[in-house]
């Protein structure tokens, strides 16, 4: 009888309130899930701003690859019967007789 009375004047019972304070509570821990989301998405955003050494790496990367360039190439040349490689140019050349 009394939540009919309350009811029918507007004022929320004390179920009423536990019911919201729950959702708000709810509510409230899917924010905090939100939150550490975007935390994370934000600390891998400035790893990724600062370049995490991105460039220097390719750099490092470009001067190891023409290292071993020269490297295999001084190995053609000490081969026994190596021949010097045709350039590319070369190669489409068309030999007339």
């Amino acid at each position: 009888m009394q939540e009919a009375t309350l009811a029918a004047l507007n004022i929320p019972s004390a179920a009423d309130i536990e019911r919201l304070t729950r959702r708000v509570r709810s509510v409230s821990q899917r924010l905090e899930g939100i939150e550490d989301g975007i935390d994370r998405v934000e600390d891998r955003l400035s790893v990724l701003a600062v370049g995490a050494g991105v460039e220097p790496r390719l750099d490092a990367i470009e001067g190891q690859l023409a290292a071993l360039m020269r490297e295999l190439v001084a190995l053609r040349a000490e081969l026994p019967g190596a021949t010097v490689p045709v350039p590319s140019r070369q190669e489409r050349m068309k030999v007339s007789s």
